[in-house]
Protein backbone atom coordinates (compact mmCIF):
# COMPACT_ATOMS: atom_id res chain seq x y z
CA UNK A 1 0.00 0.00 0.00
CA UNK A 2 2.83 2.01 -0.35
CA UNK A 3 6.05 2.79 -2.20
CA UNK A 4 8.23 2.80 0.83
CA UNK A 5 6.74 -0.90 1.56
CA UNK A 6 7.00 -2.28 -2.09
CA UNK A 7 10.88 -0.85 -1.80
CA UNK A 8 11.72 -3.19 1.35
CA UNK A 9 9.97 -5.84 -0.06
CA UNK A 10 12.11 -6.04 -3.61
CA UNK A 11 15.53 -4.01 -2.00
CA UNK A 12 15.70 -6.82 0.78
CA UNK A 13 14.04 -9.56 -1.18
CA UNK A 14 11.72 -10.40 1.64
CA UNK A 15 9.74 -12.74 0.14
CA UNK A 16 12.89 -15.49 -1.28
CA UNK A 17 14.19 -15.59 2.27
CA UNK A 18 14.99 -19.04 3.21
CA UNK A 19 13.59 -18.57 6.47
CA UNK A 20 10.23 -17.80 5.22
CA UNK A 21 8.36 -20.99 4.95
CA UNK A 22 5.19 -20.00 2.87
CA UNK A 23 3.12 -17.02 1.94
CA UNK A 24 -0.59 -16.71 2.41
CA UNK A 25 -2.63 -14.42 0.00
CA UNK A 26 -6.33 -13.93 1.07
CA UNK A 27 -6.93 -13.78 -2.64
CA UNK A 28 -5.82 -15.45 -6.04
CA UNK A 29 -5.68 -11.49 -7.41
CA UNK A 30 -2.97 -10.94 -4.41
CA UNK A 31 -1.15 -14.03 -5.17
CA UNK A 32 -1.16 -13.05 -9.16
CA UNK A 33 0.19 -10.21 -8.27
CA UNK A 34 2.72 -11.42 -6.14
CA UNK A 35 4.31 -13.89 -8.38
CA UNK A 36 4.22 -10.96 -11.31
CA UNK A 37 5.92 -8.33 -8.80
CA UNK A 38 8.29 -10.07 -6.76
CA UNK A 39 8.75 -13.30 -8.73
CA UNK A 40 8.46 -15.83 -5.68
CA UNK A 41 8.33 -19.73 -6.66
CA UNK A 42 4.45 -20.71 -7.19
CA UNK A 43 5.31 -23.47 -4.64
CA UNK A 44 5.98 -20.99 -1.83
CA UNK A 45 2.40 -19.10 -1.83
CA UNK A 46 -1.05 -20.16 -0.91
CA UNK A 47 -4.33 -18.93 -1.19
CA UNK A 48 -6.69 -19.16 1.74
CA UNK A 49 -9.58 -16.21 2.12
CA UNK A 50 -10.81 -14.74 5.02
CA UNK A 51 -12.82 -16.17 7.76
CA UNK A 52 -15.46 -17.11 10.26
CA UNK A 53 -15.42 -17.99 13.89
CA UNK A 54 -19.44 -17.26 14.22
CA UNK A 55 -21.02 -21.39 14.83
CA UNK A 56 -24.95 -21.05 14.34
CA UNK A 57 -27.55 -23.75 13.51
CA UNK A 58 -29.23 -22.98 9.93
CA UNK A 59 -32.96 -21.35 10.62
CA UNK A 60 -35.09 -21.07 7.62
CA UNK A 61 -36.05 -17.59 7.43
CA UNK A 62 -40.08 -16.86 7.93
CA UNK A 63 -42.42 -14.41 5.65
CA UNK A 64 -42.78 -10.73 6.99
CA UNK A 65 -44.36 -8.37 5.41
CA UNK A 66 -41.56 -6.33 6.83
CA UNK A 67 -37.77 -6.92 6.20
CA UNK A 68 -34.26 -6.22 8.28
CA UNK A 69 -32.10 -5.16 6.33
CA UNK A 70 -28.47 -5.32 7.76
CA UNK A 71 -24.97 -3.88 7.15
CA UNK A 72 -21.85 -4.68 9.18
CA UNK A 73 -18.93 -2.79 8.70
CA UNK A 74 -17.14 0.69 8.66
CA UNK A 75 -19.13 3.63 7.87
CA UNK A 76 -17.04 4.43 4.92
CA UNK A 77 -18.71 6.00 1.85
CA UNK A 78 -16.18 3.88 -0.68
CA UNK A 79 -18.39 0.66 1.19
CA UNK A 80 -21.67 1.35 0.24
CA UNK A 81 -22.82 3.52 3.26
CA UNK A 82 -24.79 5.96 0.94
CA UNK A 83 -26.49 3.77 -1.17
CA UNK A 84 -27.78 2.41 2.01
CA UNK A 85 -28.93 5.03 3.19
CA UNK A 86 -30.40 6.20 -0.98
CA UNK A 87 -32.26 2.67 -0.32
CA UNK A 88 -33.64 3.55 3.01
CA UNK A 89 -35.09 7.15 2.25
CA UNK A 90 -37.21 5.05 -1.53
CA UNK A 91 -37.96 2.26 0.82
CA UNK A 92 -40.46 2.78 3.57
CA UNK A 93 -41.32 -0.91 4.08
CA UNK A 94 -38.47 -2.20 5.34
CA UNK A 95 -36.09 -1.24 8.30
CA UNK A 96 -32.17 -0.70 7.29
CA UNK A 97 -29.89 -1.22 10.20
CA UNK A 98 -25.73 0.03 10.18
CA UNK A 99 -23.45 -1.88 12.55
CA UNK A 100 -20.34 -0.26 12.47
CA UNK A 101 -18.02 3.06 13.35
CA UNK A 102 -17.49 4.89 16.68
CA UNK A 103 -19.89 6.16 18.93
CA UNK A 104 -19.06 9.62 18.17
CA UNK A 105 -18.92 9.06 14.36
CA UNK A 106 -22.45 6.97 14.92
CA UNK A 107 -23.93 10.11 16.47
CA UNK A 108 -22.76 12.75 14.22
CA UNK A 109 -24.12 10.29 11.02
CA UNK A 110 -27.49 9.62 12.39
CA UNK A 111 -27.55 13.89 13.17
CA UNK A 112 -27.14 14.10 9.26
CA UNK A 113 -28.73 11.06 7.72
CA UNK A 114 -32.21 10.68 9.76
CA UNK A 115 -35.03 8.52 9.00
CA UNK A 116 -37.95 6.42 10.53
CA UNK A 117 -36.71 3.13 8.84
CA UNK A 118 -32.75 3.82 9.45
CA UNK A 119 -31.43 2.33 12.63
CA UNK A 120 -27.07 3.14 12.91
CA UNK A 121 -25.23 1.35 15.86
CA UNK A 122 -21.58 1.90 16.90
CA UNK A 123 -19.58 -0.98 16.06
CA UNK A 124 -20.29 -4.21 18.45
CA UNK A 125 -18.17 -6.35 20.06
CA UNK A 126 -17.69 -9.97 17.96
CA UNK A 127 -19.22 -12.09 20.55
CA UNK A 128 -22.72 -9.90 19.93
CA UNK A 129 -22.34 -10.29 16.22
CA UNK A 130 -24.08 -14.13 16.12
CA UNK A 131 -27.41 -12.69 17.87
CA UNK A 132 -27.23 -9.57 16.11
CA UNK A 133 -27.08 -10.75 12.31
CA UNK A 134 -29.87 -13.61 13.04
CA UNK A 135 -32.34 -11.07 13.74
CA UNK A 136 -31.80 -10.14 9.88
CA UNK A 137 -33.40 -10.77 6.98
CA UNK A 138 -30.92 -9.69 4.51
CA UNK A 139 -27.13 -8.69 4.73
CA UNK A 140 -25.78 -6.24 2.52
CA UNK A 141 -21.94 -6.00 0.71
CA UNK A 142 -22.82 -2.52 -0.96
CA UNK A 143 -19.55 -1.50 -2.58
CA UNK A 144 -18.78 1.02 -4.62
CA UNK A 145 -15.99 1.09 -7.63
CA UNK A 146 -12.99 1.82 -5.19
CA UNK A 147 -13.05 0.69 -1.84
CA UNK A 148 -10.43 1.90 0.17
CA UNK A 149 -8.92 0.51 3.81
CA UNK A 150 -8.43 1.66 7.04
CA UNK A 151 -7.12 4.75 6.80
CA UNK A 152 -7.93 5.49 3.45
CA UNK A 153 -5.16 3.99 1.21
CA UNK A 154 -5.00 2.06 -1.81
CA UNK A 155 -7.95 0.98 -3.74
CA UNK A 156 -8.75 -2.69 -2.40
CA UNK A 157 -11.09 -3.55 -4.77
CA UNK A 158 -9.58 -6.03 -6.78
CA UNK A 159 -7.76 -7.99 -3.80
CA UNK A 160 -10.26 -7.85 -0.93
CA UNK A 161 -11.39 -10.65 0.99
CA UNK A 162 -14.35 -9.13 3.27
CA UNK A 163 -14.48 -10.25 7.34
CA UNK A 164 -17.89 -9.61 7.19
CA UNK A 165 -18.90 -11.78 4.00
CA UNK A 166 -17.37 -15.12 5.74
CA UNK A 167 -19.84 -13.89 9.26
CA UNK A 168 -22.86 -13.51 6.66
CA UNK A 169 -22.09 -16.40 5.06
CA UNK A 170 -21.99 -18.31 8.73
CA UNK A 171 -25.46 -16.47 9.57
CA UNK A 172 -27.65 -18.35 7.27
CA UNK A 173 -28.91 -14.84 5.72
CA UNK A 174 -29.36 -13.99 1.73
CA UNK A 175 -26.46 -11.54 0.97
CA UNK A 176 -27.40 -8.89 -1.67
CA UNK A 177 -23.63 -7.84 -3.14
CA UNK A 178 -21.63 -5.19 -5.35
CA UNK A 179 -21.03 -7.16 -8.68
CA UNK A 180 -17.26 -6.82 -7.66
CA UNK A 181 -14.88 -9.54 -9.36
CA UNK A 182 -13.06 -10.86 -6.40
CA UNK A 183 -15.99 -11.91 -4.57
CA UNK A 184 -16.86 -14.50 -7.11
CA UNK A 185 -13.52 -16.65 -6.58
CA UNK A 186 -15.86 -17.33 -2.63
CA UNK A 187 -19.59 -16.33 -4.36
CA UNK A 188 -21.27 -17.57 -7.29
CA UNK A 189 -24.87 -15.78 -8.57
CA UNK A 190 -27.78 -16.54 -7.81
CA UNK A 191 -26.70 -19.33 -5.78
CA UNK A 192 -24.64 -18.39 -3.11
CA UNK A 193 -25.63 -14.55 -3.27
CA UNK A 194 -27.51 -11.89 -5.62
CA UNK A 195 -24.80 -9.88 -7.37
CA UNK A 196 -25.98 -6.03 -8.43
CA UNK A 197 -24.70 -5.52 -11.94
CA UNK A 198 -25.91 -1.50 -11.94
CA UNK A 199 -24.95 -1.60 -8.17
CA UNK A 200 -24.42 2.44 -8.17
CA UNK A 201 -28.23 2.63 -8.61
CA UNK A 202 -30.39 1.99 -5.28
CA UNK A 203 -33.56 1.48 -7.52
CA UNK A 204 -31.49 -2.02 -8.47
CA UNK A 205 -30.98 -2.57 -5.34
CA UNK A 206 -34.17 -2.37 -4.55
CA UNK A 207 -35.89 -4.29 -7.48
CA UNK A 208 -33.95 -7.46 -6.13
CA UNK A 209 -34.96 -6.45 -2.85
CA UNK A 210 -38.86 -6.72 -3.74
CA UNK A 211 -38.32 -9.90 -5.55
CA UNK A 212 -36.73 -11.55 -2.57
CA UNK A 213 -39.02 -10.02 -0.43
CA UNK A 214 -41.76 -11.89 -2.42
CA UNK A 215 -40.29 -15.39 -2.60
CA UNK A 216 -39.18 -17.19 0.86
CA UNK A 217 -38.27 -19.86 -0.97
CA UNK A 218 -35.73 -18.64 -3.23
CA UNK A 219 -34.53 -16.67 -0.13
CA UNK A 220 -33.37 -20.02 2.09
CA UNK A 221 -32.43 -21.67 -0.43
CA UNK A 222 -29.72 -19.02 -1.68
CA UNK A 223 -29.21 -18.71 2.37
CA UNK A 224 -28.58 -22.51 2.67
CA UNK A 225 -26.20 -22.72 -0.27
CA UNK A 226 -24.24 -19.26 1.50
CA UNK A 227 -24.38 -21.11 4.72
CA UNK A 228 -22.50 -24.56 3.58
CA UNK A 229 -20.31 -23.75 1.65
CA UNK A 230 -18.69 -21.46 4.32
CA UNK A 231 -17.64 -24.59 6.65
CA UNK A 232 -15.01 -24.54 5.50
CA UNK A 233 -13.99 -21.22 5.76
CA UNK A 234 -13.85 -21.29 9.21
CA UNK A 235 -11.15 -20.38 11.65
CA UNK A 236 -10.42 -23.94 13.18
CA UNK A 237 -10.27 -25.51 9.47
CA UNK A 238 -8.62 -22.82 7.94
CA UNK A 239 -5.87 -23.15 10.95
CA UNK A 240 -5.74 -26.97 9.92
CA UNK A 241 -5.09 -25.81 6.43
CA UNK A 242 -2.40 -23.51 7.17
CA UNK A 243 -0.34 -25.97 9.49
CA UNK A 244 -0.76 -28.76 6.72
CA UNK A 245 0.76 -26.77 4.50
CA UNK A 246 3.75 -25.51 6.46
Amino acid sequence: ESRIVNFIYKFYNVFNKKSLLKIVAITNTIKDKYLNDFQIPKNKIIVLPSGTSINLKFKKSLATRKLKIGYFGSINVSKGIDTIIKLARIDKENSYFIYGGQKEQVMKFTRKNYLSNLFIFPHQNYRELPKILSRMDILLLPYTKSVTAAGNVSNITKYTSPLKLFDYMAAGKIIISSNIDVLKEILKDEYHCIFIKNYLNPYEWLKEIRKIQNNIFKRNIIAKNSFIKVDKYHHKNRAIKYLEEI
